[in-house]
């Protein structure tokens, strides 16, 4: 828990704030993705601390953790998980976050050029 110490916080919104200015002064388009790899556990207030840091220096954030719980929230963490010995995400999971991640990829106007016609430029 020693992570989400105020004094740590505060260091990760600065850091955060450097990164996303240095994105808007290059003219690049950047969101965070919150991925949880379940529904229960610290997840909701881990990123209930991060969330608002990075919404205070303008990121953009896709949160998944409402979208596992709807979707996957019946299901055992263990069926969630890569293997019995890997909780990294599985199948399901990145599945969901793909098509999460895709679906603001194909309707925020920032991302609009990645479905632009080569050809037409």
């Amino acid at each position: 828990r020693l992570l989400y110490e105020p004094g740590n916080l505060r260091k990760y919104e600065r850091l955060l704030g450097e990164f996303a200015d240095f994105c808007r002064e290059k003219e690049i388009p950047f969101f965070f993705v919150l991925t949880p790899n379940q529904c229960e556990g610290c997840w909701k207030r881990e990123f209930g601390l991060v969330k608002p840091l990075m919404e205070n220096q303008g990121i953009e954030v896709l949160d998944l953790l409402p979208r596992v719980c709807e979707e996957l929230g019946g299901l055992p963490p263990e069926e969630l998980q890569a293997s019995p010995v890997n909780g990294h995400p599985g199948g399901l999971l990145t599945d969901l976050y793909v098509k999460e991640v895709l679906a603001l990829l194909r309707t925020d106007p920032a991302y609009q050029w990645l479905w632009a016609d080569p050809g037409s430029a």
